[in-house]
């Protein structure tokens, strides 16, 4: 809840003898940083209705628990959120401007709002020595993209990079492309 610190959320849920800050900084996160409406997933003991697992991800990279021992000491545990990449070819046709073009072309299950937002800024910044992504579009022009996306093991969906793009605007077309650089960085 808004306002509500860690530890006052474990015990709303009848959560004690668990120390938050000894736990806090041997996972190495910080407590005070966590946002509003983190979900924590509370596993009970079906005789007791003790909790006995306290799961919840502080970043989107991160599982965090908190798992009740038998002598009734807290341990805590840290595991990675394991992300599959692939590709996608999203393509559209400018009616006002590139987010609504884009909006309109990928739904949800392919990368939500936020990301799609994020993907428009990625294609703009992509192209920004060629276009000026506030004048130069017009309706009835094209664009059409291979991006890479993440997708995690419980589904969640993300935006990782543009590969490439294609930009046909006013009968000329621009294309730019994500290749690794001399250095192994992406170009």
């Amino acid at each position: 809840q808004s306002g509500e610190t860690v530890s006052e959320l474990l015990n709303r849920e009848g959560i004690h003898g668990l120390d938050l800050p000894a736990l806090a900084a041997a996972l190495r996160f910080d407590p005070r940083k966590i946002q509003p409406g983190l979900i924590f997933s509370v596993r009970r003991d079906a005789a007791t209705d003790s909790a006995t697992h306290v799961e919840f991800r502080p970043n989107p990279d991160e599982r965090l628990r908190f798992i009740r021992t038998a002598s009734g000491d807290w341990r805590g545990e840290s595991t990675p959120v394991e992300w599959s990449t692939d590709t996608v070819r999203v393509a559209a046709e400018i009616r006002t401007n590139l987010y609504e073009a884009l909006n309109r072309r990928i739904g949800d299950a392919t990368l939500d709002a936020g990301e799609r937002i994020r993907l428009t800024y990625q294609l703009a910044s992509a192209n920004e020595y060629s276009l000026d992504f506030s004048r130069d579009l017009q309706p009835g022009d094209r664009v059409a993209s291979v991006v890479e996306r993440q997708i995690s093991e419980d589904g969640e969906v993300r935006f990782s990079r543009v590969l490439a793009s294609r930009l046909s605007v006013n009968h000329h077309t621009y294309e730019a492309y994500d290749y690794p650089g001399a250095s192994g960085d992406n170009a």
